[in-house]
């Protein structure tokens, strides 16, 4: 019993993890359209606190990515 709790809580933990890191192909990425600037902030730490990178779509529909990729994430859609 003690094993299959501790395995379903980890494949839960790794599935929000992969889920974090993978922007283009969550529901959030559809908002992203014409007139509308979309960023995932990445944070170090949970009380997003210590910024440590970003990703997402400039206003011209260019990719851009800087910093540490893993962390934290909060999106926005900001517009032009």
């Amino acid at each position: 019993m003690f094993r299959r709790t501790l395995t379903t809580a980890a494949a839960i933990t790794l599935a929000a993890a992969g889920a974090a890191l993978i922007p283009a192909g969550t529901a959030q990425a559809k908002a992203c359209g014409a007139g509308s600037w979309c960023v995932w902030s990445v944070y170090q730490d949970a009380a997003h606190t210590v910024l440590v990178g970003e990703r997402g779509y400039d206003c011209g529909g260019a990719w851009f990515s800087e910093g540490t990729q893993s962390g934290y994430v909060v999106f926005q859609v900001l517009p032009c």
